[in-house]
């Protein structure tokens, strides 16, 4: 998993609150800057769908894993699909 822990730690949110904050497109939590940074590390698609599958290993898991377990559930459609299309929306406000 490429998502540094500093990068997620500076997020200072619980994984599952990330999640969220990614689904609801909370621009108020989730910074045009914080996109970027999610978006620019984070894996594939099907690396995410690898993840998904160490849910059952989760507390052996380094944190950047974890955080990949966690948002391997975010939606039926790519995870980065849905920060870009968020991305691409806070910069048009």
């Amino acid at each position: 998993m490429y998502v540094p822990a500093i990068l997620l730690g500076s997020i200072k949110a619980s994984y599952s609150e990330i999640k969220r904050r990614i689904i609801e497109m909370d621009d108020e939590n989730l910074t045009v800057a914080m996109l970027e940074q999610l978006i620019k590390y984070m894996p594939e698609q099907e690396q995410i769908s690898q993840l998904a599958a160490l849910k059952d290993e989760y507390d052996m898991l380094a944190e950047p894993e974890q955080f990949g377990v966690v948002v391997s559930t975010c939606s039926n459609g790519s995870v980065i699909d849905d920060m870009e299309y968020n991305l691409a929306r806070q910069r048009q406000n």
